[in-house]
C-alpha cells in the first residue's frame, strides 16, 4: 500500500503578497527542493519549524508537512562622521539604522572657527556639498564623512598719494597665522600719518589673521616750506 504525504511550503513576508508550494510525495521518498525568494528588499530569516537550509530538501517523508518561509525588511546602518578637523561636529543623529526603501533623518555640519565645510564623501568620492543632509529611499550601508577646510584670507596693502609701500602688498595667509611685514614710506617733504584702519605705525605685521584686510597707507605734508628758486632768476 503507498501512502501520499502533503508537503505545504508557504512564503510569507512583511508586506508582501503569501504564495504557496503543494508537492504530493510516496511515503519514505524525499520532496524535491524549495527555494525560499525574498522580494526585493527583504531577505529569508528561517522556516517556520527553525529550519535556516535555503534551498529545502525534505528527505525520508513519513508524515504531513507544512512549513512557512519567514522573511524580514532590510535594514541599514547609516553612519555620518567628520574629518576629524578638531572642534567640528554634527548635529542630529550620526548613526541610524533605516529600513529597506526609506529616508534618514536629516543632519547638519557645524564647522569650527576658522573652518568652513566642504563637502560630503562616500569612500573618498564626493556626495554633496550641502551642509544638511537627508539621504532618501536607502537601500545600502552609508559611512558618509563631513570634509572642512581651514579658511584663507585676502590681505591687500594699498599706498596713497605722497608714498610708497616695502613688502608683499598682495597676501594669502591661513586663519591664525601671521602676514608678512609692510612698511609704508613717505616721499620727501611727507610723513607717514597713518593707515584707514587707524593703526599709526608705518610698519605693520598683522598677526592671527582671522579676516580679511583692505587697507590704505595715508601721507601727509611735513610743514618744511619749500623755496621756489624761480624767483632769483
Amino acid at each position: 500500500m503507498k501512502f501520499l504525504m502533503a508537503i505545504v511550503i508557504i512564503s510569507q513576508s512583511f508586506l508582501a503578497s503569501a504564495n504557496s508550494i503543494t508537492q504530493i510525495v510516496d511515503y519514505g521518498n524525499d520532496g524535491t527542493p524549495v527555494t525560499a525568494v525574498p522580494d526585493e528588499g527583504y531577505h529569508f530569516t528561517e522556516w517556520s519549524d527553525h529550519r535556516t537550509d535555503n534551498p529545502r530538501t525534505d528527505l525520508n517523508v513519513n508524515e504531513n508537512i507544512s512549513v512557512t518561509a519567514y522573511f524580514e525588511i532590510n535594514r541599514y546602518n547609516i553612519l555620518f562622521l567628520t574629518d576629524g578637523t578638531e572642534g567640528s561636529s554634527i548635529s542630529g543623529e550620526t548613526s541610524q539604522i533605516i529600513n529597506y526603501n526609506q529616508n534618514s533623518s536629516p543632519v547638519t555640519v557645524i564647522s569650527p572657527e576658522g573652518y568652513h565645510f566642504k563637502n560630503w564623501t562616500l569612500s573618498n568620492i564626493e556626495f554633496s556639498t550641502s551642509e544638511t543632509i537627508s539621504l532618501i529611499n536607502i537601500k545600502q550601508d552609508y559611512t558618509l564623512v563631513a570634509n572642512f577646510e581651514i579658511n584663507t584670507y585676502t590681505l591687500n596693502y594699498f599706498s596713497g598719494e605722497n608714498g610708497h609701500l616695502e613688502g608683499e602688498t598682495e597676501q594669502r595667509v591661513q586663519f591664525n597665522n601671521d602676514a608678512t611685514t609692510i612698511t609704508a614710506i613717505s616721499n620727501k617733504g611727507y610723513l607717514f600719518d597713518r593707515w584707514s584702519d587707524n593703526i599709526f605705525s608705518n610698519i605693520r605685521q598683522d598677526k592671527n589673521i582671522k579676516n580679511d584686510i583692505f587697507v590704505m597707507a595715508y601721507f601727509k605734508y611735513d610743514g618744511t616750506k619749500v623755496k621756489n628758486w624761480n624767483k632769483y632768476y
